[in-house]
């Protein structure tokens, strides 16, 4: 039998043990499982034009199993911060605040463990939507400055301690709400600021910058808002909406493999509206849902087999929960390889035949005459025009990371489409199309386009010696 004295002493190590352990993690709580929420004040949220910022938004975790219980603001020290990403390994999260109300907004990680945020960028702009990349890097928005004076916003990498800053889209768009998708590929809104505004799309591109392409875009009565979610099956979640304020809509389900022809509508027949969506498992997600006008936005649970909402799991008074993510450790996306060689000033366009083409005549494409020339656009002037092959094609040469759009003409110098959407090559990037609007899901015939036998017409691009990059 143990005596008494004995019994004392293992006691006495159980404690210090159990106080070694506590001081060694720091007293650390796990947060798996938990939800990270951002919630704004209504009056906050009813003002705001910008549904990427919020002043005076605040982040919280949650265990919906118990969110009352659990409830903790994680940003008090900040004037505002939201926009929580979890690292792929569940232990951090990367989110964008300020400080204080004079500031810019920046990009901050904490850590899970300890609470403590600490800031990456420190940019003379705002800095917005972070996510993470694959290999310690991150993917965020920043304001540019466009043409009459009108702000933009465009995509920027960098390492976690904020060095090795990287633009890579140059366009005069607003690109926000990025996601990573499990290929590897970014997925962003973008909206054309210059020369007119427009509803906007969700756009792909490679963490370089390069093969940037659109993924989906509704019909001109709709808008899109916020991130999207990539599904474990495959498919993409996002928010599209009537609303010309974008503060929330319908979920829209899309095939990964055809996102242009597969839209699927899963809550028309709800009444309200989604600010967010999280995937728990392959048929319950949580959700931000707004249940009418006059009410608040909360925490609920959605269910994808009959497309239901279910009890509220938690609401704020006064406050509106607009975005949250799980805390949960999910797998790392593809790497994928670059040819991006900054030491090289120019990039190049293979287009194999501008009169194939989808539009119709009365989109404006006139498909009876053909294509002799295409006049390539900058910001604020013609760069140049080139005469294409009689096969329709035509390959040039044109500095890196300048934003151009094409306009086709014929035999007579008419226009007969165009300008395009704004486009831009990467250092050393080669960038090819089938034609000029032509059906994203066509694939070219097997030949060699003529303008690929030759040089590169070289459209204003830099001189760069001992290097001939085109063929």
């Amino acid at each position: 039998m143990m005596k008494k004295g004995s019994i004392v002493i293992s006691v006495a190590i159980l404690i210090v043990i159990a106080i070694s352990l506590i001081m060694m993690t720091g007293g650390r709580k796990d947060f798996s499982g938990n939800i990270l929420i951002t919630f704004v004040p209504e009056d906050v949220f009813s003002s705001n034009s910008d549904p990427n910022l919020y002043s005076g938004s605040q982040l919280a975790i949650l265990d919906p199993q118990d969110p009352s219980g659990s409830f903790q603001i994680l940003t008090d020290n900040f004037f505002a911060a939201m926009s929580p990403q979890v690292s792929y390994d569940g232990k951090r999260v990367l989110f964008t605040g300020k400080m204080s109300e004079e500031d810019f907004w920046q990009i901050f990680e904490m850590d899970l463990d300890n609470l403590k945020p600490r800031q990456i960028t420190s940019r003379d702009a705002d800095c917005f939507d972070p996510a993470y990349l694959s290999c310690c890097k991150i993917v965020f928005s920043s304001n540019t400055s466009l043409p009459n004076f009108k702000i933009g916003a465009a995509l920027f990498t960098s390492n976690l301690d904020g060095t090795a800053e990287s633009q890579i889209t140059h366009h005069p768009h607003y690109d926000a709400s990025s996601v990573v998708l499990a290929d590897g590929k970014i997925l962003t809104l973008t909206q054309s600021i210059y020369p007119a505004q427009n509803n906007g799309y969700y756009m792909s591109l490679r963490p370089d910058g390069t093969m940037a392409e659109m993924f989906f875009k509704g019909s001109n009565r709709y808008h899109l808002y916020g991130r999207a979610l990539e599904t474990q099956s495959g498919n993409i979640l996002l928010i599209e909406s009537t609303d010309v304020d974008r503060k929330g809509g319908d979920l829209i389900k899309i095939s990964y493999a055809r996102p242009l022809h597969s839209k699927e509508n899963l809550t028309g027949h709800i009444k309200g509206c989604f600010l967010s969506i999280s995937e728990m498992n392959s048929n319950t997600y949580y959700v931000c849902y707004r249940p009418g006008a006059n009410e608040f936005t909360g925490l609920y649970s959605y269910n994808m087999s009959d497309n239901s909402v279910g009890e509220v799991i938690y609401s704020i008074p006064g406050n509106h929960i607009i975005e949250h993510v799980a805390v949960t450790v999910r797998n790392q996306p593809r790497q994928l390889p670059s040819r991006v060689d900054n030491s090289l000033p120019n990039g190049y366009f293979l287009c194999m035949n501008s009169n194939t083409s989808y539009v119709t005549q009365n989109e404006g494409f006139n498909s009876i005459s053909k294509i002799r020339k295409v006049e390539i656009l900058g910001l604020e002037k013609i760069i140049g025009e080139v005469e294409v092959e009689t096969d329709g094609s035509f390959y040039i040469e044109i500095t890196a990371d300048t934003p151009v759009r094409f306009l086709t003409k014929g035999e007579d110098n008419e226009v007969l489409s165009g300008p395009s959407s704004w486009v831009w090559v990467r250092p050393n990037e080669r960038r090819s199309c089938i034609g000029c609007h032509e059906d994203r899901e066509l694939v070219p015939e097997n030949v060699v386009p003529l303008a690929i036998n030759k040089e590169p017409v070289s459209l204003g691009a830099t001189p760069q010696q001992g290097y001939s990059g085109g063929h």
